[in-house]
């Protein structure tokens, strides 16, 4: 192994790979085919990117807060208003109110689980009650703390 750390450079160190040949071989483990998986550069890439894919100007989100700041500020960068849905006092996710303001017919909710900085998880039941709600609305859930 230690022979195969010298033959890496500077330059390979200094850039992504390709993402083609390596979504390939996901897709193959998980049994799908290349174009359902997209591997991002993080997951702020893999948010702008949906945001940029699927909000228009003027759409709403749907933000559990506090949230760390990449949710909170790259649907606005697309001209979507972000509506914040505030959790519990004591840190409990949100259901009930994210529910009622899925009422809005947002374009977009994003839920993180487990959210950063609260640590609150949102279970399989709650991500499918909101999944459920909004007919229209993409759901976006981040699990990058997991």
């Amino acid at each position: 192994m230690l022979q195969q750390l010298r033959k890496i450079t500077a330059d390979d160190l200094a850039r992504y790979p390709e993402r083609g040949p390596v979504e390939a071989v996901v897709a193959a483990h998980l049994g799908l085919v290349a174009e359902q998986v997209l591997l991002t550069n993080g997951v702020d890439e893999a948010i702008h990117l949906l945001c940029e894919t699927y909000l228009e100007p003027l759409d709403e989100v749907l933000v559990v807060t506090p949230r760390s700041a990449c949710t909170r500020s790259t649907p606005g960068a697309t001209g979507a208003r972000v509506v914040r849905v505030q959790c519990a006092a004591d840190f409990r996710f949100p259901l009930a109110k994210v529910l009622t303001a899925s009422i809005l017919r947002p374009a977009l909710i994003a839920v993180a689980s487990p959210n950063n900085p609260t640590g609150t998880v949102a279970d399989r039941e709650q991500l499918l009650q909101i999944a459920r709600a909004p007919p229209d609305a993409a759901l976006l859930v981040d699990e990058a703390y997991v």
